[in-house]
């Protein structure tokens, strides 16, 4: 655990620097190599990506993996087994597609940029990219669409939700974006949507979901574990209201209210996590919402004390239970 812990030092470190285009540069740096050249024991998923890997060398393994991923996630496997056939490639590759995206728009569209790196991290999205990697590229994807959300170039918009999905088709539930624009955010919905549907998500969906005939290599997204009432969930939708109160200027901005229906979209599908990370594509605008406190008169220090211990708080609880199975880190 301890490389992660350098990690979060030097992203603290860089706050210092604002804008430096070296720091920004060498954060990326560090991030893509200790995804891209970790070992296959590192991420719940990596060993899996190595067997469909595997498979891809003959025509009956072909066909199989061409039936249950998508096609850029295909068409990538194959290039590199025609190639440099290593899977080490796979790894690096898919961490770079993941986290560029995020670096990109960060920088052209985020006030504070670091500051929007920081959170990738400590909410983790950045460590996702160790496990659901195909989910996580459309996410970066899907993030640096919601500009083009934001300011209705659906042209724009609609050619990233299409790319995304090409990775991952859960990215389609970006189409709802524009939706989210006609929410009226009140505090009185605030108070009464994220308790009931915490409970709804974890008490009833759970008895509902199962009747649906959902068929298909995404039925077993709809497989229903136990009530999930954790304490980072909690966490979330306590914080949420917490921001709210502190920031009434914030609550009709469109990433705040992204953020809003995220965590709502969260609460409801607690019983499967498969299901739970399609919220993602609307809870990553908490990236934006940090990044521009000084833009939404909100950069002050009780505020900043909030949203840091929110957000290593959360990453530390995740680290401890080992979630997405990055403990112990090692090299390739």
């Amino acid at each position: 655990m301890e490389i992660y812990i350098v990690l979060l030092i030097w992203l603290l470190f860089a706050l210092s620097f604002r804008r430096s285009k070296i720091v920004y540069g060498l954060t990326f740096l560090f991030l893509l190599l200790l995804g891209g050249l970790r070992g296959i024991n590192v991420g719940t998923d990596t060993k899996n990506y190595l067997m469909l890997y595997d498979m891809l060398h003959d025509d009956a393994g072909t066909s199989y993996v061409a039936s249950i991923v998508e096609p850029f996630w295909f068409l990538l496997n194959k290039l590199v087994i025609y190639t440099a056939d290593d899977y080490q490639w796979i790894i690096f590759i898919g961490v770079f597609l993941a986290i560029v995206p995020i670096f990109l728009r960060a920088w052209k569209n985020i006030h504070s940029p670091l500051v929007a790196i920081l959170f990738y991290v400590l909410l983790y999205y950045y460590f996702n990219t160790y496990n659901i990697v195909r989910q996580s590229i459309a996410l970066s994807i899907i993030f640096y669409s919601y500009p083009f959300w934001e300011k209705k170039q659906y042209k724009g918009a609609a050619f990233c939700t299409v790319l995304a999905m090409l990775f991952h088709t859960t990215a389609g539930v970006a189409f709802l974006i524009p939706f989210v624009s006609k929410l009226k955010l009140r505090f009185g919905l605030v108070l009464f949507a994220l308790p009931i549907s915490y409970l709804f998500g974890a008490v009833v969906m759970p008895n509902i979901i199962p009747q649906l005939p959902i068929v298909g290599k995404y039925a077993t997204y709809i497989e229903v574990s136990s009530a999930n009432m954790s304490v980072t969930r909690l966490l979330l939708n306590v914080f949420f209201v917490l921001l709210f109160v502190q920031g009434r200027g914030i609550v009709q901005n469109f990433y705040f209210k992204m953020f809003f229906v995220g965590i709502v979209a969260y609460n409801l599908l607690t019983f499967s996590p498969a299901l739970g990370r399609c919220a993602l594509y609307f809870m990553f605008s908490q990236l934006f919402v940090f990044g521009n406190l000084v833009h939404y008169k909100m950069n002050t220090i009780p505020v900043w004390c909030m949203i840091l211990f929110y957000g290593v708080f959360y990453c530390l609880l995740l680290l401890n239970e080992n979630n997405c199975g990055i403990v112990p880190y090692e090299f390739a």
